[in-house]
């Protein structure tokens, strides 16, 4: 079986991508996107934007679409909480890394802080303390870092690694909290367990 995963490394969406490959113990080859291979994924599936992954004949792009994929294909470990609710709470984490967490980071190491004026509306710096206090505030209240490690748990810290690159936000100082679910959650990629809490 050859199991490809074209990527940028610093990517969260990518991130997410290896560490639910991780949590499922399969084997892949990683290929960072240069030119060269974006060319040639054009060229053969229409697309160049990472992650995407060819399993065998198969190729299929997007964090979520891999992570669904992959649960369909190889059920155990799981990624998903058994409960139908959540499972469908898992995916909306997911989703909220991506589209919330994501789309903020990003435009923030684009422009960098000084490209936005104080009075921004909306600021992406207070989005993003908003974001993260929603999940802090969903640690708390244990629908993430339930124990589970599920698909929103491997997400949402794929992400908080990037808010790591971001100086303005102190992440280490401010969010230590953070970065400790951050490192329960890569404990638990390796069969360890998010019940291990810290103090």
């Amino acid at each position: 079986m050859s199991r490809r995963l074209y990527q940028h490394e610093r990517a969260p969406d990518c991130r997410t991508v290896r560490w639910v490959l991780e949590k499922k113990r399969l084997d892949y080859e990683p290929i960072e996107v240069d030119p060269a291979v974006a060319e040639d994924l054009r060229r053969r599936f229409e697309s160049d934007e990472p992650p995407i992954l060819e399993d065998d004949a198969k190729a299929v792009g997007g964090a979520r679409p891999i992570a669904f994929y992959l649960e369909r294909c190889f059920e155990s470990p799981s990624i998903f909480p058994a409960d139908a609710q959540k499972r469908n709470q898992a995916a909306t984490f997911a989703e909220f890394a991506e589209q919330a967490i994501g789309s903020l980071t990003a435009e923030i190491l684009k422009r960098g802080r000084e490209s936005f004026p104080p009075k921004t509306t909306p600021d992406p710096f207070s989005e993003l303390r908003a974001c993260l206090g929603q999940v802090r505030e969903a640690v708390a209240r244990r629908a993430l870092d339930s124990g589970a490690c599920h698909l929103g748990d491997i997400a949402v810290a794929a992400h908080l690694v990037t808010c790591q690159d971001i100086p303005a936000l102190e992440f280490e100082r401010e969010y230590a909290d953070l970065v400790a679910y951050v490192a329960r959650v890569q404990r638990g990629l390796a069969g360890g367990s998010l019940a291990d809490r810290d103090g």
